[in-house]
Order: C-alpha cells, then structure tokens, then sequence
C-alpha cells in the first residue's frame, strides 16, 4: 500500500503522470478491510447463512477481494517503479525497507499487545462460537506456544511463506492482516529479478501458468492464509500485464477501444469459466481501465472516476497502509475496552459503537504514523540512497507506483 512517485527511463516506455484514481482506490479497498473486521468481531460473518445474497456478504466481510486488488495494485505498482530508473536489487530493497519497516515495526509492537487482549476476547465474546473464530484460536494458541518464533518470522517478514507444519498459524499471527505485507515483501525480493527478464516474456508467462496449476497443490502454505508468493503470483502477473500495456499504448487512438475492450473481457471471461479470483479480475478492469483511460469513450467511467478523484477518498489513499496495519490492534483494543465498560453488549450497538469509535481511532491513529514515522521514514532513506548516489538519472519521466497490502 505504498505510493511512489519515480519515473523511468527506457525506449519501451511511454511517459506518464500519475493515475490519482488508484491512490483513492486504495483508499476504499482499506477502508472496506478496516470495515469488515469489524462486522465480523461483532459475530456478523456469517450474517447472511443462505440465499442468493450469501457469496455477496461473505466476499464482503472476508475482504479477500480488496487483498486481491490490493495484490494487484502491487504488480501494477512495482512494476512502473522498476521501470523508473536503472536501480540495483540493493538500491531498490533499501528503498523498500525505508518504505514499509518503520510504520510495521510500530503496528508490530502494538499488535504483540493486543495478541493477548485478543485470547481474551475471542473466547470470552457471547458469538464466540460463530465461524469467524475458531482460526483466530489457532493462531493464538500457536502464537502462545511460540510467541518468539512468530515475532521473529515477522520481523523478516516472511512469516507467510512459513508451511504450517513449520509453524502453525505464521501468515495470520499476531497482526493478523500483516499476512498481505509478508507476501509483499516475498515479491518484493524477486520482482527486480522478474523485471531484468521482461524481453523474455513467455519465461514470466511460463511461471504464471505454473503458479496456477501448482496453487491447488500448496495447501501447506496456507497458513492459514495463502501468503506463500507462489500461489498468488498470478495476481502480480495481471498488474505486471496491465502495467506493460499502459506504459506501450496510448489509449486515446480510437483504434484501440475496441482491442482493449475485448481483451479486457476475455480476461474476465476466462477467469469467470476457471473460477481463478473471478470478483478480483471483474472489478479491476472497470477500475483500472478507468483510471488508465481506456475507458474515457463510454461515459459511466466518469461516474467511477470522479469519487475516486475526491478529496476525502485521496487522503484515505494517502493513509492506506498504515491504516490496514494499526486497525487491527485499535480494533482489539477497543473492543476490549468496551467489554469492560459494559459486559452486556449485542452485535448490533456494539457494530455502532465501534463506527464512531474504532473507526475514527484508527483513521487518527494512520494519520499520525503517516504523518511522524511513514513519511520520515521513506524521507530517510531518499537520503541514505542519494549518499550512495549523488548523481541522479538524466531522464526521468513522472509516473505512478502504487503497492502495498
């Protein structure tokens, strides 16, 4: 979920401005995940048991689908800031470090805190035997078992790429939604690698393939989410896609409405046939193809790009990714509290409660780490990367990198 704004030089590279409606979308896709936790720690996961509306609520509280498009973003993202300049795998992980570390390390500590609010509450709730919890169980009593190698796995952020007969529970303990910036990290680590292949296209097309028919076969990784890079590189792959397509073409030539059109619905119709993240690709085309201009010839795109572009929607962008990492501690932590103020509480005055409460508390709580630790931080390391080199690209072109869980 972090947002860079660096340019690239490259004869394959178009120049391009930043695309201002993904950043609010990153915005939304947090505010949808802060959300959804918080329906389903008031026992409302299951809200909807049967019915035709019963995939449309789960795919809502579970969130799996704003991760998805998150993931997506990321692909998009890193890609374009790879692009941006000639940079080493060393120079590029330190810019990342610089990026993600200091925020987490505070979501981190907090979380190690509520951990223990957290064993509390998800036996002692009266909903606690609603589906929602008995995972978080797990996950707890391996975190109580082996809270040291759980913090350690965090701090190098690859506890999601831990098999659960390694440690149990790894990807979602401690910050349960970390287990996103753990696979971030794994694609962090490789994407530099996958960028100097680009000429060979059919090698990054060969290993998506094998992604998805090896992803069924990696349920060891699912710990107990799929965090393990392998299974979710296709993901990566559509951004990676999308992003080589935005940076070759200029959507402006009528002659390419109808090309993008039609493969932009092949690539839904293929998803939807194979099921593979089906709510995931069928909201990124509208989304994305918005914001690239691929879609300025039909007119409800307006209708998708103005809220995006919206003032209040971009600060949310701004706040994303501390936003999904301090919001579950917050959330722990305010529930916890409200127990103690009132042991009686009901789903539904407790949902309100949390509205007017955890919600504003997070959102303050993603201000200030933006503003004193996230913002320093990735100032901090402009710094130490322009010690190391003071001269810095002729040719720059602006452009727009959007990553992060």
């Amino acid at each position: 979920m972090a947002t860079d704004h660096e340019s690239v030089p490259g004869a394959d590279a178009r120049p391009r401005g930043r695309l201002p409606e993904l950043e609010g979308l990153r915005g939304l896709l947090a505010l949808w995940v802060v959300t959804a936790h918080a329906f389903c720690w008031v026992g409302w996961a299951d809200l909807v048991p049967t019915g035709p509306f019963r995939n449309l609520w789960l795919h809502f509280a579970h969130a799996q689908v704003a991760v998805g498009l998150f993931i997506v973003l990321s692909g998009f993202a890193i890609w374009n800031l790879l692009a941006s300049r000639s940079q080493s795998w060393s120079v590029f992980m330190t810019g990342r470090v610089f990026r993600i570390y200091p925020v987490f390390l505070i979501a981190l500590a907090l979380g190690i805190v509520s951990a223990f609010f957290q064993r509390v509450l998800q036996t002692s709730l009266p909903w606690a035997d609603d589906s929602y919890f008995p995972t978080l169980r797990s996950v707890s009593q391996s975190e109580e078992s082996a809270l040291a190698s759980h913090i350690l796995a965090h701090l190098f952020l690859l506890n999601g790429a831990i098999p659960s007969n390694w440690l149990s529970g790894s990807a979602g303990s401690i910050i349960a939604p970390a287990w996103s910036l753990s696979l971030e990290w794994q694609f962090y680590l490789v994407a530099p690698i996958l960028f100097a292949m680009r000429r060979y296209g059919f090698v990054l097309v060969a290993l998506a393939g094998l992604s998805l028919l090896a992803a069924p076969h990696l349920g060891q990784f699912s710990n107990p989410q799929a965090a393990f890079l392998p299974v979710q590189l296709p993901l990566f792959g559509l951004g990676i896609a999308c992003a080589e397509i935005w940076r070759r073409t200029d959507p402006s030539q009528p002659a390419l409405r109808l090309p993008l059109l039609i493969g932009s619905l092949a690539v839904v119709g293929g998803a939807a046939l194979t099921r593979w993240s089906f709510p995931v690709v069928l909201l990124w085309f509208p989304l994305f193809g918005t914001a690239a201009g691929w879609w300025d010839w039909i007119r409800p795109s307006r209708w998708i790009r103005a809220p995006l572009n919206a003032g209040p929607i971009q600060w949310l962008g701004a706040l994303s990714y501390p936003l999904y990492l301090i919001h579950w501690p917050c959330l722990i932590l305010t529930i916890r509290m409200l127990f103690l103020i009132r042991p009686d509480w009901q789903p539904g005055p407790l949902l309100a409660c949390l509205l007017v409460t955890y919600l504003p508390l997070s959102l303050l709580a993603a201000w200030a780490l933006h503003r004193w630790i996230e913002l320093p931080g990735m100032a901090l390391g402009r710094r130490i990367l322009e010690r190391r080199s003071p001269t810095p690209p002729l040719t720059q072109r602006p452009q727009t990198g959007t990553s992060g869980p």
